[in-house]
């Protein structure tokens, strides 16, 4: 059974939440991509419980979301398998700089 993914809004931060796998990313696509075009650009992945290559796709559409809105994206809090997945498929040269502490570290 997959956790189904939450989006919050926090400034410029897109918190996410929950499993990003391929059972329940599609519920959240439009929505994150819709946060990254009104302005988001940066995404806390660190409450990501799981992630699956559906989950590594949608960062990836979010990336591309920013470039087009104007701004790069960076993504902070990334489970480390999201990262690993990447290295596998030999794309992590193509994402933004995965950070290994949560974003709240960053807010002070």
């Amino acid at each position: 059974m997959s956790n189904r993914p939450t989006l919050t809004r926090e400034g410029d931060i897109l918190v996410v939440a929950g499993d990003l796998t391929m059972q329940v990313v599609g519920d959240i696509v439009s929505a994150a991509t819709g946060f990254v075009q009104a302005g988001v650009r940066r995404v806390d992945l660190s409450g990501v419980a799981r992630v699956d290559s559906a989950g590594l796709a949608l960062v990836f559409d979010l990336v591309r979301a920013a470039l087009k809105a104007g701004g790069p994206l960076i993504v902070v809090g990334a489970p480390a398998d999201l990262g690993r997945l990447a290295r596998l498929y030999g794309i992590n040269d193509f994402l933004p700089m995965f950070c290994s502490s949560p974003v709240e570290s960053s807010r002070a």
